[in-house]
């Protein structure tokens, strides 16, 4: 599902103007524009500018500024983000859109949940998201947030994996009406990439309304299983990784997902709204606003009414996006192209001569060049074909069977195996959970976030795992009390030395330190003392003798005269560690024939 939050107008928007609102065919008063550099500097986001130019100062100045997707880190899963400026072609409002699985969000699998309606995954994506973008959150107009896409899926559970993949072919052939399969011939490269996956067939890439995926469910769980593992050797430490990795790899879902085949149907704003009218909810003067909050509305409206042909709103979206396809799907259990004998016997079992002939001929042709050459081959006229294949399939053989045919052998005998397709359409549909699967509560589910990893709701944690069972509980630390620490920072007086009042920091500095003592401190006036940089109390109540011969005084003195002698080599005043000021003195200029003398030599 794709939600469209609109951002408040306000601080993060400059100005706006008229644009036309395709979705309602009417004038919008004002359509505001975002403001990407205020509001990237709430977010923290990074921005992608088109062209970059310096001014004459040499400041960058940026122009059209575009967000790109990002993943915002919510439950066991991720949330794809982009911030997108206002639309005047489209009336989209300055917005950030959000888009992401809610089974995924509420199971860490998507092969099976019980997420029923649009309502309860529209609240998990939206909780979820808006516990991951606290400080963006009150600048969004959530009550007015547009639904731009909707995803239904349902799932053909086959008897093994072998059959799962012969159904998966048979049905990546059909091409019904408006719903064509796509076979890579585009020249749109975002469209093109689709037809690089081996194991997923699309219908209607192109379409406005509404698009179908067919795919196998078993070669995507083995993919995320393998991207849980590396997230565990990356964080080892992370509750959230190893509970992903643990639900991923349960091999019950393993079995399962390996003999699912999805089929999704992906719909579009403007699908909604013309199917919408279509079942009634909705009328052509007053269609669907695109709005979550109309959405659900119509969703209960719909689940609530006694005559619905469908269950629920999304059985009957996803119902009118594969009924054409499953309907090409269905034949015959024994129906064998390749058994040309019993193929014939049929024929003219269910036709007068006179017709049985002509159309064993166009069979003939059809299991020799394949569909798609015999049609466009001009042979047969279009009314023909399709009155030939009508024909066909009456006798038992499906849309999808025939469609397999290319020329081939290979495609003969991948269209010669006898799948009992119909009943895989019947009672191969996913009806009723696993007794091994533990159902989520919607109703009091609440996401938690992993940058904690403590759940909240019915998700309680950190998550119990096998690892936590093998720790002890750790012995109560006995914290000691206020005597034991006032007792342990007391000072300790030394024994046998009475204690003597404390000097200031630099009075005795002078008379602990010979003046005329340049490279080594002064041995007399020993007496006890306290040095400024040895006190053990703010008061100074607390002395320790001095000792001239201590390697504390011994430093003292040594800096003191290094910094003496620095003061005589630059003849300037400085002042020195034990606070005093020394003055250099005033050289004395020596007679010419005195200055080469043994004495100037020694006071140089």
């Amino acid at each position: 599902m794709k939600i469209a939050i609109p951002i408040v107008p306000g601080v993060y928007t400059q100005g706006g103007q008229s644009c036309y609102d395709g979705q309602s065919g009417g004038l919008r008063d004002r359509l505001w524009v975002l403001d990407f550099a205020k509001f990237a500097a709430l977010t923290g986001i990074s921005l992608r500018a088109r062209s970059v130019t310096f001014s004459d100062a040499g400041q960058p100045i940026f122009s059209e500024l575009t967000h790109a997707f990002e993943s915002l880190p919510s439950s066991h899963s991720g949330i794809a983000m982009v911030i997108r400026q206002a639309c005047p072609q489209s009336g989209l409002p300055a917005r950030v859109e959000f888009q992401c699985s809610p089974a995924t969000l509420a199971h860490i699998q998507n092969v099976i949940s019980n997420i029923h309606t649009l309502e309860d995954a529209a609240w998990i994506i939206l909780s979820s998201s808006a516990m991951a973008l606290p400080d963006v959150w009150p600048h969004l107009d959530v009550e007015n947030a547009l639904i731009l896409r909707a995803d239904v899926t349902d799932s053909l559970v086959c008897d093994t994996p072998a059959q799962a993949m012969q159904v998966f072919q048979r049905a990546g052939h059909v091409s019904v009406q408006q719903r064509k399969v796509f076979t890579g011939d585009t020249a749109d490269a975002s469209v093109a990439r689709l037809s690089g996956y081996d194991t997923t067939r699309y219908w209607g890439v192109t379409s406005e309304l509404h698009r179908e995926a067919l795919y196998l469910k078993g070669p995507q769980l083995v993919k995320k299983q393998a991207e849980a593992e590396r997230a565990v050797r990356k964080n080892p430490t992370s509750l959230v990784a190893a509970e992903s990795l643990r639900v991923l790899s349960d091999p019950r879902l393993h079995e399962l997902a390996g003999r699912m085949v999805r089929l999704e149907g992906r719909w579009l704003k403007r699908g909604l709204v013309e199917h919408f009218t279509r079942l009634g909810l909705t009328t052509d003067d007053t269609p669907w606003d695109g709005r979550l909050t109309s959405l659900i509305a119509l969703e209960r409206a719909y689940n609530d009414n006694p005559e619905s042909e469908h269950p629920n709103l999304i059985s009957a979206l996803w119902a009118y996006s594969w009924h054409p396809l499953l309907s090409a799907l269905d034949g015959a259990a024994d129906m064998d192209l390749n058994d040309y004998d019993a193929v014939k016997e049929k024929i003219f079992t269910a036709h007068e001569p006179r017709a049985a002939r002509p159309l064993l001929q166009f069979f003939r042709a059809l299991h020799q060049q394949g569909w798609s050459e015999l049609r466009e081959s001009g042979e047969y006229t279009r009314a023909t074909f399709n009155r030939r294949v009508a024909a066909l399939r009456e006798l038992g053989f499906s849309r999808a069977q025939l469609q397999q045919l290319d020329g081939s052998t290979e495609s003969r005998i991948d269209a010669g195996v006898v799948i009992p397709m119909r009943r895989v359409l019947q009672v191969g549909r996913l009806t009723a959970l696993p007794e091994w699967f533990t159902p989520v509560d919607v109703e009091t589910w609440t996401p938690f976030d992993p940058s904690v990893r403590r759940a909240v709701g019915a998700v309680v944690g950190p998550v119990p795992l096998p690892v936590q069972q093998l720790r002890t509980t750790p012995t109560p630390v006995q914290l000691p009390n206020n005597a034991e620490i006032a007792a342990f920072f007391a000072p300790v007086e030394p024994e046998g030395v009475p204690p003597t009042p404390d000097l200031p920091r630099f009075d005795r500095r002078c008379q602990l330190m010979a003046t005329d003592a340049v490279f080594a401190p002064a041995a007399r006036h020993a007496e006890s003392s306290q040095l400024g940089l040895d006190f053990s109390g703010p008061d100074h109540s607390a002395i320790r003798p001095y000792d001239p011969e201590a390697s504390f005084a011994l430093a003292i003195g040594r800096v003191r005269a290094a910094q003496v002698g620095e003061a005589l080599a630059s003849g300037s005043p400085r002042t020195l560690v034990d606070g005093s000021e020394f003055v250099p003195p005033v050289a004395k200029i020596l007679p010419l024939p005195l200055r080469d003398s043994a004495y100037a030599q020694h006071r140089s």
